[in-house]
């Protein structure tokens, strides 16, 4: 599957994640697959089936803590079947409030 042409990730509420992307060829049932690592603490925090890849963005509402930390960020799509995937394309830090 195609990556996003443009995609960048941002941290503008508590402990959430917002990822934004546009571009790339896609079908009517793709979606957004979120990751977020922490290098320091040794965790990751992910959603293998996210939002519909047309939306073009996704919150992501995370389950342990990451409040303060800075977090490497990775965004890749999947079919709904999960037969069709992408690479995961990597999206840089974000510091997540």
């Amino acid at each position: 599957m195609d990556l996003a042409e443009t995609a960048s990730v941002v941290s503008e509420d508590t402990n959430t994640v917002t990822f934004n992307w546009s571009g790339g060829k896609r079908e009517h049932d793709d979606r957004a697959m979120f990751m977020l690592y922490d290098i320091d603490g040794c965790e990751a925090e992910f959603d293998t089936a996210a939002v519909k890849r047309q939306f073009e963005t996704g919150v992501f509402k995370l389950q342990k803590n990451f409040s303060g930390k800075t977090v490497h960020a990775y965004l890749a799509f999947v079919s709904e079947d999960r037969k069709r995937r992408s690479n995961s394309q990597y999206l840089g830090l974000v510091t997540v409030l």
